[in-house]
């Protein structure tokens, strides 16, 4: 994504045609890029270009830390993150006369709005609500009550996290739930992939309960195995603190160009996460030639199957265990690779936004003059 700069020139496509407005909220680009912040932005590269519509992206006033380029962009209020979108938001789209949609990409979406779309990434509110922070676990789970029971059209990441809002919201109808897979932040190009790798392994992911990185050290004990880990804590989950050791590093956030990099130089990719819908680092790894020792969750088995070690996330033995199957069996780690790079190619930004503009046109028709 690319990053904020003073210097910014927007333009708006529009068509003979473009009837609709299809407004996007951007939110997301005055906010830290995580998996979820990534998402929104490759989506928001790709649609413009796929709508004959006008595009309008919304975001409350102040810096911006993600910035997309050649969009047109209106940023207004006085209120910030939910108060801004909850408020705000709502009251700028009670006043426009045209037909519009709003699209979400992040898990949350104003209330007060009917012709919406929302991304709901997974049901971890619901399902491991001991990670979360009280005011952000109550606050969610009215919005996905509320998301789930009006008539909202949602988008999800996998089978697995359509399964799981009807496990939670079983009255809901499944035609509703639209799965759409990520993509991956570079095409494949195995003879493009860096053979001369470094001795360290990858963890990137937010440093956040679910994501386990307890287990992650202690299968890093052995000094032998080196590890750095990228990604910082979020407001929403309860505070953990980490320090560097002898051969493990935390790196924090780190931009697009410095990940690509190092995803480079890896000798591969370690996660270790209790719960996903999706597992957006693992397609990005696979892609950049990394094996992959990724717990064993059903999102995981869904979207990479025999394309990884699996080991139990509660278990560090186990992951210290294929540490040294995968560093001492040459012929494992070239299958997954190659495996890797098959799995990855399934995954792509560009067939998601089609995806995205197939279900906005849908919508679209319900609300056209």
């Amino acid at each position: 994504m690319i990053q904020a700069n003073k210097n910014i020139t927007f333009a708006l496509k529009v068509t003979p045609y473009s009837t609709m407005t299809v407004y996007i909220n951007a939110r997301f680009m005055t906010q830290n890029c995580t998996g979820v912040q990534r998402v929104a932005g490759e989506l928001s590269m790709r649609l413009p270009a796929l709508l004959n519509h006008n595009i309008v992206f919304l975001c409350p006033k102040g810096q911006l830390k993600n910035v997309l380029p050649n969009i047109v962009l209106r940023q207004f209020g006085y209120l910030k993150g939910h108060l801004w979108e909850q408020i705000e938001m709502p009251l700028f789209l009670f006043r426009q006369k045209a037909p519009y949609i709003l699209l979400n990409f992040c898990n949350s979406a104003p209330f007060l709005i009917q012709n919406k779309i929302t991304t709901v990434h997974d049901m971890s509110v619901f399902q491991k609500e001991k990670w979360f922070k009280l005011h952000f676990k109550l606050f969610y789970r009215l919005l996905f009550s509320c998301l789930i029971r009006g008539n909202s059209t949602i988008v999800t990441v996998s089978n697995f996290s359509r399964d799981e809002i009807l496990r939670v919201f079983p009255s809901f109808k499944r035609e509703n739930i639209n799965v759409v897979y990520h993509g991956n932040i570079r095409k494949n190009e195995e003879n493009a992939v860096a053979q001369n790798r470094e001795s360290f392994f990858l963890a990137v992911s937010s440093m956040d309960p679910r994501k386990n990185i307890e287990t992650i050290l202690k299968a890093f004990n052995n000094p032998k195995h080196k590890i750095k880990l990228i990604g910082g804590g979020g407001n929403a989950f309860r505070d953990i603190q980490y320090s560097n050791s002898e051969n493990i590093e935390f790196l924090g956030f780190v931009s697009d160009d410095e990940l690509k990099a190092y995803y480079k130089k890896a000798r591969g990719l370690v996660n270790a996460s209790l719960y996903e819908g999706f597992g957006l680092p693992i397609a990005e790894a696979m892609s950049y030639g990394l094996p992959c020792i990724i717990s064993d969750i059903p999102a995981y088995r869904e979207l990479f199957s025999d394309a990884a070690l699996f080991f139990s996330p509660k278990n560090p033995a186990e992951l210290a265990e294929k540490l040294e199957e995968l560093e001492s069996n040459q012929a494992l780690r070239a299958g997954l690779v190659q495996k890797g790079f098959e799995k990855a190619g399934g995954f792509s930004w560009d067939r998601a936004a089609q995806a995205y503009r197939e279900i906005i046109e849908n919508k679209l028709l319900k609300y056209a003059p």
